[in-house]
């Protein structure tokens, strides 16, 4: 019994604020601004460099058609697990703000659709 407790007591997590899901957002206004922000620079996932390509004329097709989103299941979405991963975060420099994982989500929960 002691070694469970132990167990549960030194596990060690970082609660996650729960989302909440917005009902109006915008690829080409809410999204793209992220991306251009944190992800499509030089030398990351830009045109020729790291897939996918998130640069604002090429970031629908490249995470739509490339696989990289699941509108029936949000967290089952590259993208989104990407975003999210405190171990390996994608930006590298650090992880987006709750806010802009909110909006990438909720783009995706709507059903990602290219407005």
């Amino acid at each position: 019994m002691s070694i469970i407790l132990l167990l549960v007591i030194s596990c060690e997590y970082e609660k996650q604020e729960p989302l909440k899901p917005l009902t109006n957002v915008s690829f080409s206004s809410d999204v793209i601004p992220i991306f251009s922000k944190s992800c499509s620079t030089t030398g990351c996932h830009s045109a020729g460099a790291i897939t996918p390509d998130l640069t604002a004329a090429n970031a629908y097709s490249s995470l739509v058609y490339g696989g990289y989103v699941d509108t029936l299941t949000v967290e089952n979405s590259t993208i989104y697990k990407r975003i999210i991963d405190k171990q390996k975060p994608m930006p590298p420099s650090g992880n987006l703000s709750q806010d802009q994982i909110n909006v990438i989500y909720s783009w995706i929960k709507i059903g990602a659709p290219n407005n």
